[in-house]
């Protein structure tokens, strides 16, 4: 017998020499890698998601303060500039509960729906968005 016949048989297959007890399949190995890359992912995407939510709050908790600060300096000023800086206060009010009240994947749900119900109005929205961080960016 041929010293590949003892190692590796007649028919091709690993014998009995020189093979582990512990070998393993590279499918295995594989599955098992993916299985664990699988995992890390999803540990990542949970960090991601709680981080998302912490700023969620941040932005929630400026919002109502913003509109309180807001609120005092419209009283102050009274006539129509104080009801337009009470309608805003509003509005940075009814932001913040909401963002109080949903988590990011309904945020995002939510202005995906908008935008495919109004995509004029969400292109003008993202537009002044935009040219209003440009001017705070300056």
């Amino acid at each position: 017998m041929t010293e590949r016949e003892m190692s590796y048989g007649t028919d091709g297959t690993r014998s009995g020499r020189g093979q582990s007890e512990d070998y393993s399949d590279p499918f295995d190995k594989a599955t098992e890698y993916g299985e664990k890359a699988k995992t890390k992912a999803s540990e990542f995407g949970q960090k991601a998601q709680q981080q998302a939510d912490q700023g969620l709050d941040k932005a929630a908790t400026a919002a109502d303060k913003a509109a309180s600060q807001l609120r005092e300096k419209a009283i102050q000023q009274g006539g129509k500039t104080g009801e337009i800086g009470t309608k805003v206060a509003d509005k940075l009010e009814t932001t913040s509960d909401y963002l109080q009240q949903h988590d990011t994947t309904e945020i995002l749900d939510d202005i995906e729906k908008f935008v495919r119900d109004h995509p004029l109005q969400a292109v003008g929205a993202a537009a002044f968005g935009g040219f209003v961080l440009a001017r705070i960016l300056r």
